[in-house]
């Protein structure tokens, strides 16, 4: 009777972790940061650091705002 007793503590502690990761994970995802939703001129200031080859292969399938970014900017990148 006992050992079955420590059983159930022990799920219902588990349930309990599980429980709160949850919560933990739903308030940390409020805080991401989505490379998307960063400006159009960090990407710039990223882009100066990166070599044209490699530039073009990290960025320019992901989708068409990397694109324009990279062909059709207004700031000058050294492609």
């Amino acid at each position: 009777m006992k050992r079955i007793k420590q059983q159930h503590n022990f799920a219902e502690s588990i349930d309990l972790q599980i429980k709160k990761s949850r919560i933990k994970l739903e308030k940390d995802d409020s805080l991401k940061i989505y490379l998307e939703n960063l400006s159009n001129e960090l990407f710039y200031e990223i882009f100066d650091y990166l070599d044209s080859c490699d530039l073009y292969k990290a960025f320019s399938n992901l989708n068409i705002r990397f694109l324009n970014l990279i062909f059709r900017s207004s700031f000058p990148l050294k492609i």
